[in-house]
């Protein structure tokens, strides 16, 4: 079983600035919480790996934000440089 998540950056529009950030984490299937004594073993190992692509989708789309902001940033300071 697989968790997908999908991020983007839209402005106010709705209109999708960046392509979208996808990160996919292999998961445990829903039949092994099953038996109640290994919830806390199973869910570990859904947890984890959730919690480390939250952080990888967290750190690229940042990533995607702050280089289109240093882009803008970056071309203003070359069409002034031009006048």
């Amino acid at each position: 079983m697989k968790v997908r998540m999908t991020a983007e950056i839209v402005d106010n529009n709705g209109d999708v600035v960046k392509t979208p950030v996808i990160v996919e984490t292999d998961v445990p299937d829903i039949s092994e919480f099953s038996d109640p004594r290994e919830f806390y073993k199973v869910f570990d190992r859904f947890e984890r790996p959730v919690i480390e692509a939250r952080n990888e989708l967290g750190a690229e789309i940042a990533k995607e934000y702050l280089e289109e902001a240093s882009f803008l940033k970056g071309g203003e300071k070359e069409q002034e440089s031009r006048n």
